[in-house]
């Protein structure tokens, strides 16, 4: 099957309770049998819902794909066409993608509360965020950390050049780094090849997402 190059991504925002039976119809069962295995009611939900944004991808493209598990990475596509996925979540939304190409997405709350300039001094280097003026701060470390989380999904290495912030792959193809603010105080980051068009991730309700996977 040959498909176009895409890469799509999408976002719902957090839902506490589970799927209904309905919707965890569409998922295999190993998937179901690994949420299962989390105690924590909140991360059985989150876990379910990202790989139900998946499937709804897949049928959006009208492609025949499942989803399996490959702990602690993104779950491997089954279809006839080259396919990756990233998934994340975060206190206020989870996220998916779907590309013909490695992917990976990053979701954060910004939260400027937290000891930013210990942490970017620890993981970017001690005068990283002082080249950023106060108002930039918060944004400069949070699309930092978005792009270092990214890179591990993506077995790359995250490069910190003064204030630029880049993602090096082994076989040294080009990737972007695209922010995108979500909600109130929420930071989508998508990690894609440099021949992607990059495209804002689309917000999906549970209603909507029920009609994708119905289609």
């Amino acid at each position: 099957m040959m498909i176009f190059s895409i890469c799509d991504c999408i976002y719902l925002e957090r839902i506490d309770a589970k799927p209904d039976a309905d919707m965890l119809a569409f998922l295999l069962p190993d998937v179901i049998h690994r949420a299962e295995s989390f105690l924590s009611s909140k991360r059985q939900a989150d876990f379910l819902w990202t790989r139900l944004l998946l499937v709804a991808l897949a049928k959006a493209r009208g492609l025949h794909a499942q989803f399996r598990e490959n702990p602690p990475y993104s779950p491997i596509v089954l279809s006839d066409a080259p396919l990756y996925s990233t998934i994340s979540h975060t206190a206020t939304f989870v996220g998916a993608a779907l590309a013909t190409k490695p992917v990976a997405i990053d979701l954060e709350v910004l939260r400027p509360e937290r000891p930013l300039e210990a942490i970017s001094e620890r993981c970017f280097g001690r005068d990283f965020l002082s080249r950023f003026p106060p108002e930039e701060k918060v944004s400069a470390f949070y699309k930092a950390w978005g792009a270092h989380e990214c890179a591990v999904k993506l077995n790359g290495k995250l490069i910190v050049d003064g204030s630029d912030v880049r993602i090096r792959m082994p076989d040294n193809r080009g990737v972007q780094i695209v922010h995108a603010p979500i909600g109130k105080k929420t930071l989508f980051t998508q990690a894609l090849d440099a021949d992607f068009r990059a495209v804002d991730p689309v917000p999906v309700s549970k209603e909507i997402l029920a009609q994708m996977l119905a289609s």
